[in-house]
């Protein structure tokens, strides 16, 4: 006989009936062998027996050479040779579209996986897009990373944060796998065809394709997007589900359940496999699936009764009825005392004291401080009542909390038992609110702190005591207690260093009632996943943060926060927690292979939140609680036992059913294109969508549409603080009509329903009036093609579009680029009295620095004064000296010469091995001709010869450098610029030999010679007759942009001369210490010239374009114009005070004037023309 595999489970057990008809089949096949015997004779029967062993084998290797080239197709993240039906359900993907139905745990993503890899795999010349729908972003982070561990490409997430930017469009336009939310795909389907279009998606997988019923936005994308494609230009469709048919009642028959399934099949354009029961349906190039078993968890309900409970706890939680609380509160507070009756007053208090800490006041609904004052008073007097009942309920011999709470906490100390590090338990206990997770959450991690305390306290108190107990180990105790973990650091993280959860050997010596107090815990170490946290109550996260305490409270210990799901599966999966209190946020698709237990705390309230919720049990001999409250007999809670029989008898159905119908495909629909109607409204009513050439709008999303744009509009923050404020700005709804929000014109406010309509349900009115309006808004422009609102870029196109088309272009003076051309010289003085003494201690000889500019500057630049902390004020200004012819390579050494001065002037702040280069292109958008500087003689001659040393000193080795002055002091001629070898960026002026050595004392008692002063601060040896010479540190090159009129107050720094060791220094960048002097200030005499120069090209650009503007311009005096020119943020000492009234009030006024005036402005919002303002100012 042939032994069939059992690792996996994938039917139920076989039935009485189907035993005895296999016994009959095997009885008849013997039967006929023996009869052929007879007939044809033994050898014939060897013969064709060993023929069809011969073809089996054949089929066997085929098979598994199929498994191994899909194991090879896996890379190195999957381990494990795929399974048959994993074979089975790839082959028949790869042939048409298909939903495979398998239990959760068997492997559906590695399907998957191996479909994906066989389209990348396909020589495909245009470029496409493989979608992965999940219903989740907890599912979309999860497969994201599977994907890519798994394959070669790039894969992208899109959800309802990761589409919002430009960059994230442009990466998963970019990217071969695109794993979306239903609802980030279906705003990239509508509204960024360019990212993401279905006619460029050759496969779509669909996790949980359950969903793809009624309204879900799975069934959207099929219907508005899918199904309207030509049949040959659809994509594959891979459908994964465990529970495909999910609206299931004890009532429905087999008719309803075919009936159901087709539609499914029908709106998913796929064939429904999942459990194959012929050999002919479940051949896979000849091989045969074995028939498999479904692995499931063991499955157990516990019972209480809420009604037994001897104290109604409700009472205990004070009413709030008389202390005029804001409104919004009453339906908050409720839930509170809800949830006294629901889990008890340990957990109630535990979570209220939370809530008092963290809760803020609700300015949007306009709470008052007072009544938010009062709600704080209330939450912390109730904390203490609860706690005082609690204390009086003890001391009666009650624990405060309800049965089923009791029940919970029994249960969570016997299910998280201590073991080793890699196997020790996990699991997760499902609730339908989420306030009840955070009850759940903040009582036992309370408890963790508190158990944690009393374990140390009590083994503390036994070792003090003396007491020790007779020959009792540790063996001694019961089984649950043994190995627990000592819970000393209180941060819920394990001791791995040993693999196990000992407690001390200490413990022995304690006597056996302090032994039990230290290890009869709760070791459950919790965390929690809900959606939307901080919406619980108004407002709870961190950044509407109202009161003045906790302030310096940790992110993670701010309870009401927005958890990451990646963070908290992983942490359960490294058993860092090992409950985690979830709503049916996880239930779906979320893997936690540790999983060993799940409970269903509120009971069951679907077929398909039974067959998600066990399925996440994925550890050998899982167990699946569901409590069940016997005395509510009117709920919409299912049993376990009709849930058992339900998913029974659709499984069956799905087995047992042989269809050979063919699917009734729904009609190609050909894809709307934009046209002209008379009334585009009515016939986009009449087509239930409207289209652009960029986007799409139906029913299903006229509404948040419309919402979207009115929430988009730039208004005043303050109109969002409150609820009335912001209805203002909200479309309203009346029974067959819709008022647009004020801003729009009157005329096309509103929206009225045709006569067509009226016989529609309200919702639907709704939704036809939305997109109504939503097509008038995009004819008013108030929508882009894409069909979204208009944003930054789309208000700066408008503008250069309409607003700019005619202004006059600004003329720009050309460069002069490798030719012999005319420049005109001047001369930058720069003069000083310690400026001018420090020239003549450096031999300037009259030189000086000029600029040489490629045009005449036109008017009369002012002269101007700086103040520098070392030189006192240094007044510049700029004297006209000649036109001159330089040739190409003149032209080239000055510009290099020009190069060499900003990179020293720069070295000590830049720090970079990069230099700055000269670009003649830069001036090319400047309204000023290019300039460079040079250096002059004192008769206004150019002085080539000082500019090519400084060429050539400076493109020299620093081998070279470092020889000059250590070696050839001949060669040195004083003063001169030297730069230490351990402070390469640092530069001295040097003057000359000091007298001394190295060897000779230091000026201060810190060192004891200058040889000490170098080994100690800069770790480097000198020779100690090596000579000390004279020396001053470079003057301070400012960074920052300061012209003074007068003396400053404040004295000049007096020079301080330093000694310094000739053989740790080199010669600088630049040696003559006249060019560093006049290098100092610079920059800042460029920027004023190059201020002045535009201003004056401003002023004669108005008045050849602007004649009245250029006519005032001209009046007013070059500072004034540089005055209202120059932007605020620059670092000058002008005030812009008594400019305020010229920027806000007369150039704002004359541009909102003439954008009032245009015909296209009418249906803008005040912040839209505020944008429009503004960027006509760039």
């Amino acid at each position: 006989m042939k032994r069939v595999e059992e690792s996996f489970i994938f039917r139920a057990p076989f039935t009485a009936s189907e035993i005895e008809i296999a016994i009959t089949d095997s009885v008849a096949n013997i039967e006929e062998d023996l009869d052929f015997i007879a007939t044809h004779g033994y050898d014939e029967f060897s013969r064709q027996r060993a023929a069809a062993v011969a073809k089996i084998t054949a089929e066997s290797q085929v098979q598994q050479e199929a498994a191994r080239k899909a194991k090879e197709n896996l890379g190195t993240s999957f381990n494990g040779t795929p399974r048959d039906y994993q074979i089975f359900m790839l082959e028949k993907a790869k042939e048409e579209s298909v939903i495979c139905h398998l239990g959760t745990g068997m492997g559906k993503t590695l399907i998957s996986i191996m479909l994906i890899k066989d389209f990348l795999s396909r020589k495909i010349q245009n470029k496409f897009h493989i979608l992965f729908l999940v219903p989740s972003v907890a599912l979309a982070v999860q497969h994201t990373d599977t994907l890519r561990a798994n394959l070669p490409c790039m894969v992208e997430t899109a959800c309802h944060n990761r589409s919002n930017s430009h960059e994230a469009r442009a990466d998963i336009a970019d990217a071969e796998v695109v794993v979306a939310t239903h609802g980030a795909a279906l705003d990239l389907l509508r509204h960024h065809p360019d990212v993401l279009s279905m006619s460029k998606v050759k496969l779509m997988i669909m996790d949980e394709c359950h969903y793809a019923t009624s309204n879900h936005n799975y069934a959207t994308i099929l219907n508005k997007f899918y199904h309207t494609l030509p049949r040959e230009h659809r994509p594959r469709v891979l459908g994964l589900t465990a529970s495909p048919l999910i609206n299931v009642a004890l009532k429905t028959t087999e008719a309803q359940l075919q009936s159901m399934l087709a539609r499914f099949e029908n709106l998913m354009d796929a064939k429904l496999y999942g459990f194959p029961t012929e050999e002919s349906e479940a051949r896979i190039s000849g091989g045969i699936i074995p028939i498999v078993n479904i692995k499931v968890a063991e499955e157990s309900v516990i019972s209480y009764n809420s009604a037994s409970d001897e104290y109604d706890l409700s009472t205990a939680f004070p009413s709030w009825e008389n202390l005029n609380l804001h409104k919004s509160r009453a339906k908050e507070l409720e839930r509170l005392k809800r949830l006294c009756t629901e889990v008890g007053l340990c957990a109630t208090a535990a979570y209220t004291e939370k809530l008092f800490n963290e809760v803020n006041r609700n300015e949007f609904d306009k709470e008052t401080q007072v009544q938010y004052e009062k709600l704080k008073l209330f939450l912390a007097d109730s904390v203490r009542k609860l706690k005082d009942t609690i204390v009086c309920l003890k001391s009666s011999g009650h624990d405060g909390h309800t049965t089923k709470m009791r029940i919970l906490e029994n249960l969570l100390t016997d299910e998280v038992q201590p073991g080793p590090s890699h196997s020790a338990p996990v699991g997760v206990c499902f609730c339908e609110e989420r306030i009840t997770v955070l009850a759940l959450y903040a009582y036992f991690n309370e408890r963790r702190l508190a158990d944690a305390e009393d374990s140390e306290g009590a083994l503390l108190n036994g070792l003090n005591s003396g007491v020790t107990s007779p020959t009792s180990s540790s063996d001694s105790l019961s089984g649950r207690f043994d190995g627990e973990e000592s819970d000393d650091s209180m941060d819920g993280r394990f001791d791995d260093a040993e693999g196990d959860y000992s407690l001390p050997l200490m413990l022995d010596e304690l006597p056996i009632e302090s032994r039990l107090r230290a290890t009869r815990k709760v070791r459950v170490r919790p965390d929690f996943a809900v959606r939307h946290a901080t919406q619980i109550f108004k407002y709870l996260a961190r950044n509407h943060r109202m009161s003045h305490q906790n302030n310096s409270q940790h992110e993670k210990d701010w309870m009401h926060r927005t958890k990451r799901i990646r963070e908290v599966i992983s942490k359960l999966r490294r058993r860092e927690t090992n409950v985690l209190f979830a709503t049916s946020v996880v239930e779906e698709g979320v893997d936690v292979e540790a999983c060993s237990f799940i409970v269903s705390f509120d009971g069951l309230k679907t077929i398909k939140s039974y067959i998600q919720m066990k399925g996440r049990a994925r550890m050998k001999h899982a167990k699946f609680f569901v409590f069940s409250d016997e005395s509510k007999t009117a709920t919409k809670s299912i049993s376990l036992h009709d849930a058992q029989l339900m998913e029974r008898f659709i499984h069956q159905f799905i087995i047992t059913n042989e269809r050979k119908t063919v699917l009734d495909r729904l009609p190609s629909m050909p894809c709307h294109t934009s046209s002209c109607f008379d009334c585009e409204e009515e016939e986009a009513l009449h087509e239930e969508e409207y289209t652009t050439t960029m986007g799409i709008v139906d029913l299903s999303s006229s509404k948040s549409l419309l919402n979207r744009f009115a929430l988009s509009v730039p208004s005043d923050p303050s109109t969002r603080t409150s609820k009335d404020a912001n209805t203002l700005h909200m479309p309203m709804y009346t029974n067959n009509k819709l008022l647009l929000p004020s801003h729009i014109p009157p005329h096309q406010r509103e929206v009225e329903l045709p006569s067509l309509f009226l016989s529609q349900n309200k919702k639907r009115k709704h939704a036809l009036l939305a997109l109504a309006a939503c097509v008038r808004l995009h004819k008013l422009g108030l929508l882009n093609e894409r069909l979204l609102p208009l944003s930054d870029i789309d208000m700066k196109e408008l503008l250069l579009e309409k607003a700019l088309i005619d202004l006059p272009l600004v003329e720009k003076v050309p460069c002069p680029i490798s030719r012999a051309v005319d420049v005109h010289i001047y001369r930058i003085n720069q003069s000083g009295y310690i400026f001018g003494q420090h020239e003549v201690d450096f031999r300037s000889r009259g030189r000086s620095l000029a600029l040489f500019s490629t045009e005449p500057i036109h008017g009369n630049i002012p002269s101007v004064s700086f103040t520098h902390r070392e030189l006192g004020q240094v007044d510049c200004s700029l004297d006209y000296c000649q036109v001159t012819t330089v040739d190409d390579t003149q032209w080239q050494s000055l510009t290099l010469f020009h190069t060499i001065l900003f990179n020293v002037r720069w070295r000590r702040k830049r720090k970079a091995s990069t230099v700055l280069c000269f670009d003649e292109s830069h001036f090319c958008d400047k309204p000023f001709p290019c300039y460079v500087v040079g250096c002059l003689q004192n008769d206004n001659i150019i002085d080539w010869p000082q500019i090519q040393r400084l060429i050539c000193h400076y493109l020299s080795l620093p081998e070279a450098k470092q020889d000059v002055v250590q070696h050839g002091q001949e060669e040195i001629h004083f003063p001169t610029v030297w730069s230490p070898t351990y402070a390469p960026n640092a530069s001295y002026i040097v003057y000359g030999p000091a007298g001394k050595t190295c060897q000779e004392c230091f000026p201060t008692r810190e060192y004891s010679s200058y040889q000490d002063y170098y080994a100690t601060k800069y770790h480097v040896d000198v020779d100690p007759l090596g000579q000390m010479f004279s020396a001053r540190r470079m003057f301070d090159f400012p960074q920052s942009f300061s012209c003074q009129q007068g003396l400053s107050d404040s004295a000049p720094k007096e020079d301080v001369i330093v000694e310094i060791s000739q053989e740790l220094c080199t010669e600088g960048e630049i040696i003559d210490p006249f060019i560093m002097l006049h290098l100092v200030m610079l920059p800042q005499i460029l920027y004023y010239i190059d201020r002045h120069l535009t201003a004056m090209s401003f002023t004669k650009h108005c008045m050849h374009n602007f004649k009245n503007l250029g006519k005032i311009l001209s009046q007013m005096s070059i500072s004034s114009v540089l005055e209202a020119l120059t932007a605020k943020s620059c670092a000058i000492d002008e005030t812009y005070d008594r400019l305020e009234w010229l920027g806000d009030g007369v150039l704002k006024l004359v541009q909102t004037d003439a954008l009032l005036k245009l015909p296209w402005t009418s249906c803008l919002h005040e912040g839209y023309l505020s944008m429009l303002r503004s960027g006509m100012f760039f």
